[in-house]
């Protein structure tokens, strides 16, 4: 991106280059005309937009008029910036220097200025006045244009970087205290840390001091503690308790309508509303348009109930039942169409209405279908019961309600004009609510405390009295709820127990539901008297509790806590002066994270030296030692000896101010002494130590004692310093010194008879006093010296020249010998051959034989093939050549020999040792000889075992003649031995490869066979190589079983082992394993006829999930169920049908029931009675009778058959809708008794 960056800003140079060259039109142009008409324009260019402060701004200068010289030139234009903290003037970007670069620094506004050198007058540059022009570095948002954040403990929060400076500072504001926190970094004035608060959306804005400024988006994604609620019709719940919502009008809220496009609920500011049954999902967003990555969604449920009932009615009276669905959506029925019928609309269907047909009870039943939100067809019925009473009864025969609650009784009376009266068993328990009045139809009631009671409704009608009565309970409500404690600070990874108390104690319903805002810190599990609250890991949470009856809440804040693992101080040593006073200590708490307790207490080892406050302030009382603790105060865990620490040693010092010494300036000669001493001012300072040094060692030095010596002529400074504080005092001594030696610039040299050379000497030490000297010659006859140590040799011999010192007669002296030179060097051959390793003697002779030196060195000029030692033993190492030369010593006279070594073949080796070759194909050997660089004859002999199976040629090369295995050799030529082998093959070469699969796909943990045929038939070596291109995610072994180890995609292949790498390929595509999470059967009860059958089906969700459906009965001799999800009934009773998932056993059981009639048929004498029933039926469903002729036979509700004249009939039974038939055969009574026996079909 900064190189396209850079590439678009030079186009635009030179796009700006052309149009500056006819129209300074473009940004902001500034003329100013001096007064020697010289004028200069800044143009700012075209505006940009940068993306970091790399790409720098360009400006444009334009010239025009003459300076004082009649000139015009760009090289005479002086730049500077306004603001050198906005931006820095860069480098020219032409030849001509009309362009020039502006380098970003921070954002802001500044001016570039310009002055052009009008003239020079005495050396000095004359200016134009300042031409200017305006920049402007935007603000930059490094992090892109927006954020997303969390609310969590765990969360980190954002930082936002700006390019600010402290010289231009941004201050941040933002609209939303309520979603976000902003804290500003007064240090850098450039970041700011964001931290969520509650879920929403917001603008950080940054504003720099001079007015520039820059918005950044900040999005705080909301969450949700539940992820389903239910909501009666008409009833409201506040939701926001269990979101990260501070203020609901910071989040979007929106639901969805049912299939049918009406309302099921209503969100309004966290307010959920129940309007209809179905099941929707509700939206909370920060975000308008619901983008999903700012969205959280939960199911809601407003369940089928009824709105309007019934539960008395008179034999004749009809009403309308109402239910939270519209009627035509319903199916109704009715249990006892001789009591209640169901009125039908115009269409021929119910609607609800009911009519009171006969005394008696029964339950209407209210059954819809619809798919709900995860596909499934689910069938619901609700029920209720209605009582029909011919004359009087009363509205309800028991009522249950809480304390302080009303509810209302209607007497049912036929006779308008009875008296009715009411009367309360114990109205300390319940009462009228309202004073009642003679004759009333209705009366309204208040349960006072726990406890049952009666109300008696009497009416009296023409003298005759008529009761009911109303059983009353009444509840102890559900008053408030306290958890104790009100807060729990636990480890991570601990259990705490908490106790719930429900006011008052004696409330009846004590059912209690708990929940955590944030389960990744804290986890919750309890009933009506206690919880466990389990720390996950480190923050701040709360726990919640709700009372089922009148949802009252309760709550405990936990604070997770991890351990204190580390204390560290910012300093651990302190050497200070007691008139700094005070000392601010600061510490950090590891680890960093949240939970982690950051409390600390401070302490003094020595309160009389210094005392340091709950801030870590250190406040010195006198000099001396101390140590300051900082240790954790955490008591969550059990840190054994006690909770971590850090400590720093402080030393407060009293500082010397002056130091006096007994010498100031001195003059000593060399090796005399002098003892110094120094007097301390204070003489009570923490630390009287000094420390003595000299400032030239070469002239005086001093012990630590202040004992010093003289040790050489000169000056030197005596320092003594204090040894903590850095005062210091000074002596100046001046050290006289004289020769103590005379060295020559050579100490023996050898000299050719006839030469002369010249000597040199130095006065030892540099600084004596007096240097002058004089030559003297030992013995003149072979050599002589003059006064500036010019020697003269005149005969061979040894003679000592000499320098004296004038000062005190030291000397230096140079030993000369006068030699005789060589003139001529031989040696005993001037060319040999030699075997490696032999040797050979190289004998020179030097002339004249008399001559003084005739010493020689022997030298190589390749030690690698041959070396020579010193006293010209020859020892040949390589093959190859190299030259011996023996040079003198004297005069440098060279003589050589030309040597020449002879190397065998040492060891040779072959690219393989063995191979496959096809039949009719060849191959080159490549050898490798381990001394190729040295070896004299590299030439091969090379032999095959059998040429019928393999040929060789002179160069190696082969040729497969016949399936079969032979050796090759290679023998080196020159007869030292060397050799190599290769064990060859010949083979009929496999041309393909087949794999009995070519694409599968795996599941995490499948495995599959695989194998491979070879081609043609008579193919030599037929086994393969398996191998996967990638082990990780499916490995196999040399058998072809492939093993799927993770998701990915490999190829797998089979590789012939005869030489030719034929390989044939299978893709094997590996699958994660996707758990099953539900099993969804197509019916949630089996109500079936024994002996017959039903098929079920299911689906595993989700449907991505990789495991197989099983089917299972918990009963068989009940029911079977096939692999495919057949039930067959085989016997009568209950028992279950079991939906599984292979792999997780996850499960849904359906319910079966298979029914069947006692008796199929049954032969009864006249006025006899049998006792029917259906077994295998739940109490739940009722079980109707009715006879097909009661001239024959009748029966009763609970199936007693009575047999009245002869003849034969059917009695049938229905329960949930299925019917059973019993034949009934009645015969006349006999005279004579006789049994009759009882024919049963099942």
């Amino acid at each position: 991106m900064n190189t396209f960056k850079r590439l678009k800003t030079r186009w635009k140079i030179m796009i700006g280059m052309v149009a500056f060259a006819t129209v300074f039109g473009i940004g902001m142009l500034i003329k100013v005309v001096a007064a020697n008409d010289i004028k200069l324009s800044i143009n700012m260019g075209e505006e940009m937009v940068f993306e970091d402060m790399d790409t720098p701004f360009v400006a444009y200068i334009g010239i025009s008029g003459k300076d004082e010289a009649g000139e015009t030139s760009y090289e005479k234009i002086v730049y500077e910036t306004s603001n050198s903290h906005i931006f820095t003037v860069g480098e020219f970007m032409n030849e001509e220097k009309s362009i020039i670069q502006l380098l970003p620094v921070a954002a802001g506004k500044a001016k570039l200025n310009a002055r052009y050198i009008v003239d020079v007058k005495d050396g000095e540059p004359v200016y134009s006045k300042v031409f200017s022009g305006d920049a402007t570095v935007p603000l930059i948002i490094d992090i892109g244009s927006e954020a997303s954040i969390k609310t969590t403990t765990t969360a980190d929060p954002v930082t936002i970087f700006m390019n600010g400076s402290i010289h231009n500072s941004i201050k941040w504001t933002y609209s939303r205290p309520d979603v976000v926190e902003v804290k500003s970094d007064p240090l850098t004035c450039q970041t700011a840390t964001v931290t969520g608060v509650g879920a929403g959306y917001t603008i950080v804005t940054g504003t720099t001091a001079d007015g520039l400024f820059a918005n950044f988006p900040v999005y705080v994604d909301p969450s949700l503690t539940l992820n389903e609620f239910t909501v009666k019709s008409g009833q409201s719940i506040d939701i926001l308790p269990y979101t990260n919502v501070k203020n609901p009008e910071a989040v979007y809220w929106k639901a969805d309508k049912d299939a049918n496009g009406n309302d099921v609920v209503t969100i309004n500011n966290g307010i959920l509303t129940g309007i209809s049954t179905g099941e929707v999902y509700i939206y909370i967003s920060c975000d308008p348009s619901f983008d999903e990555d700012r969205t959280v969604k939960a199911k809601v449920s407003v369940p089928f109930d009824w709105l309007d009932t019934v539960s008395t009615m008179n034999v004749g009276n009809e009403y309308q039942l109402k239910t939270t669905l519209n009627s035509s959506s319903i199916t109704w029925s009715t249990s006892n169409k001789d009591v209640v019928s169901l009125k039908l609309t115009s269409t021929g269907t119910p609607d609800g209405t009911v009519y009171g047909v006969a005394e008696g009870t029964a339950v209407i039943y209210a059954t819809r279908s619809y798919t709900n939100l995860e596909g499934a067809v689910v069938s619901e019925t609700i029920q209720h019961t209605i009582n029909v009473v011919d004359a009087f009864g009363i509205s309800n025969n028991e009522v249950t309600i809480n304390k302080g609650e009303t509810f209302t009784l209607t007497a049912l009376t036929s006779n308008e004009n009875a008296t009715i009266s009411w009367a309360v068993a114990d109205n300390k328990i319940v009462d009228f609510a309202t004073v009642t009045t003679k004759n009333n139809i209705t009366e309204t009631f208040r349960g006072l405390k726990k406890g049952d009671t009666t109300i008696v409704v009497t009416q009296v009608s023409s003298g005759v009295l008529k009761t009911v009565t109303c059983t009353v309970h009444v509840l102890e409500p559900v008053g408030s709820l306290t958890i104790d404690p009100a807060s729990v600070m636990i480890p991570v990874k601990s259990s705490t127990e908490v106790k719930l108390f429900i006011n008052p104690l004696n409330a009846d319903n004590q059912n209690i539901k708990w929940a955590s805002n944030d389960p990744s810190i804290a986890t919750v599990k309890g009933d009506s008297l206690s919880a466990v609250i389990t720390g996950v890991s480190g923050g701040d949470t709360t726990i919640t509790a709700i009372s089922e009856d009148g949802l009252y809440i309760a709550y405990c804040n936990v604070s997770v806590r991890l351990p204190v693992e580390q204390i560290k101080l910012n300093v651990h040593n302190v050497n200070i002066d007691m008139a700094t006073e005070k000392y601010q200590l600061t510490y950090t708490v590891y680890p960093q994270a949240e939970g982690v307790n950051q409390d600390v207490t401070w302490t003094s080892s020595n309160t009389s030296v210094l005392t340091v406050d709950e801030k870590g302030l250190v406040t010195f009382k006198k000099p001396g030692y101390a140590t300051v603790y900082c240790q954790s105060t955490d008591k969550t865990f059990d840190y054994g000896t006690g909770a971590p620490f850090d400590l720093c040693e402080f030393y407060i010092k009293k500082p010397v101010t002056k130091i006096e010494l007994n010498h100031t300036n001195e003059k000593v000669d060399v090796g005399s002494e002098l003892l110094f001493t120094a007097k301390i001012t204070p003489n009570d300072a923490s630390n009287p130590n000094v420390i003595w040094s000299s400032s030239n060692t070469s002239v005086a030095t001093i012990d630590s004692g202040g004992y010093m010596k003289a040790v050489g002529s000169g000056y030197a400074a005596i320092l003594c310093k204090s040894e903590s504080d850095g005062i210091t005092a000074v002596c100046n001594v001046y050290v006289k010194q004289g020769v103590k030696e005379v060295v020559l610039s050579k100490s023996e040299i050898s000299v050719r008879k006839g030469n002369d050379f010249y000597l040199s000497a130095n006065i030892l030490p540099d600084n004596a006093d007096n240097k002058r000297y004089s030559w003297v010659s030992s013995d003149t006859r072979v050599a002589t010296v003059d006064d500036s140590g010019h020697v003269k040799t005149l005969a061979t011999g040894v003679v000592t020249i000499s320098a004296i010192a004038d000062d005190n007669g030291m000397m230096g002296k140079c030993i000369v010998t006068v030699t005789e030179p060589v003139d001529s060097i031989t040696l005993n051959s001037s060319a040999e051959t030699l075997l490696k390793d032999s040797k050979f003697l190289i004998i020179p002779t030097v002339l004249p034989l008399d001559a003084t030196d005739k010493s020689v060195v022997f030298k190589t000029s390749d030690p690698n093939v041959a070396t020579v030692d010193s006293e010209g033993l020859v020892t040949a190492k390589k093959g190859g050549n190299c030259v011996i030369t023996v040079t003198t010593n004297e005069r440098g006279l060279v003589a050589s020999c030309n040597i020449t070594v002879i190397e065998k073949v040492s060891d040779v080796s072959l690219d393989t040792s063995e191979m496959f070759l096809n039949v009719g194909a060849t191959k080159v050997f490549k050898t490798s000889i381990s001394n190729s660089d040295s070896a004299t004859d590299k030439r091969m002999l090379w032999a095959s075992s059998d040429p019928g199976v393999v040929s060789v040629d002179q160069y190696g090369r082969i040729t497969g003649v016949g399936v079969g295995s032979a050796v090759v050799s290679a023998t080196a030529a020159d007869g030292g031995g060397a050799s190599a082998s290769c064990l060859v093959k010949v083979v009929n070469p496999v041309r393909s490869i087949s794999i009995n699969h070519s694409d599968e796909t795996l599941y995490v943990g499948d495995s599959i066979r695989l194998s491979a045929e070879t081609y043609p038939a008579d193919a030599t070596v037929k086994s393969v190589k398996w191998s996967s291109s990638n082990d990780n995610i499916a490995y196999v072994d040399q058998d072809g079983e492939v093993f799927a180890k993770a998701p990915g995609k490999v190829w797998i292949s089979a590789t012939s082992e005869d030489g030719n790498e034929i390989k044939a390929f299978c893709t094997i595509r590996v699958l994660d394993n996707v758990s099953a999470t539900r099993v969804a059967v197509n019916a949630k009860e089996i109500f079936i006829l024994a002996g017959n059958g039903r098929q079920l089906s299911a689906t595993i969700y989700p449907r991505t999930a990789n495991e197989d459906l099983l089917w299972m009965s918990t009963d068989t001799s009940i029911a079977n169920v096939s692999s495919d999800g057949y039930v067959s009934t085989v016997g009568v009773g209950e028992c279950e049908i079991i939906a599984y998932s292979s792999r997780n056993a996850v499960q849904t059981a359906i319910p079966l029931y298979s029914v069947a009639i006692s008796k199929t048929k049954i032969t009864m004498e006249q006025y006899d009675t049998f006792q029917l029933y259906v077994d295998g039926s739940p109490s739940k469903y009722k079980v109707s009778y009715r006879t097909s002729n009661p001239r024959v036979c009748t029966i009763s509700a609970d199936g007693l058959v009575t047999a009245r004249q002869a003849g034969t009939t059917t009695v049938n039974a229905t329960v949930n809708g299925k019917t059973m038939t019993c034949t009934v055969t009645v015969v006349d009574i006999e005279d004579e008794p006789r049994v009759i026996p009882y024919k049963l079909d099942n």
